[in-house]
């Protein structure tokens, strides 16, 4: 945290800067949130990747059965 804000210096200018060293807490808290979206990715990974190998193959209907059976 203190790289970034020392970097942060030369690009925003030091009135903002000040501030982020103010609420130090709310931008660490910001930059690390405690939740993953890692279920999330792999459920649309999983979706793309059917998708991608049913292409131009069959309808909606059969790719829905694929879907629901992986």
């Amino acid at each position: 945290m203190k790289a970034l804000v020392e970097r942060a210096e030369f690009w925003i200018g030091f009135d903002q800067v000040a501030d982020l060293r103010l609420d130090r807490a709310a931008v660490e808290a910001a930059l690390a949130p405690p939740w993953s979206t890692s279920p999330v990715e792999g459920q649309s990974n999983r979706v793309k990747t059917l998708k991608r190998t049913m292409y131009g193959r069959a309808k909606l209907d059969l790719l829905r059965a694929r879907m629901l059976a992986a």
